[in-house]
């Protein structure tokens, strides 16, 4: 493949594997995440909360491009808030899988486009490896 596409996810593979100090990623799941501008949505409102894969696996969002809304990181089901991580251009957030999480649909930007994969992580060592602090 030789994509432009390919080429960005060959690009994050190995930036990961340098912030893990681990050989090459195995990558469990790539996907782009695109959602339009909903004018009406309110703000407090987001996205069906979900977990994206194993708790020993590791989640990464690339932020894309800037937008109004955010991804909410919730600490159990009650959904009390952990952590709120803005939507900005080129910033990637890495958690564990099993982190119940949700984004928000943009109400002011016109899109939010966001790249998601999830890694499975060995060290050098052969030890899988956890989200590094």
């Amino acid at each position: 493949m030789n994509s432009g596409e390919f080429r960005i996810i060959k690009t994050l593979r190995c930036a990961v594997s340098r912030l893990f100090d681990s050989a090459l990623p195995k990558i469990e799941r790539c996907k782009y995440n695109l959602q339009f501008q909903w004018p009406g949505n309110e703000v407090g409102k987001f996205n069906c909360p979900h977990r994206d894969c194993a708790a020993h696996q590791v989640v990464m969002a690339d932020y894309v491009n800037d937008c109004d809304r955010k991804t909410h990181l919730f600490a159990d089901e009650s959904l009390s808030i952990l952590k709120i991580l803005e939507s900005k251009k080129e910033r990637a957030v890495f958690f564990h899988g099993d982190t119940l999480h949700a984004g928000q649909s943009p109400t002011d930007s016109p899109l939010r486009c966001v790249i998601n994969m999830n890694f499975s992580v060995l060290t050098n060592s052969g030890k899988s490896s956890s989200v590094p602090a």
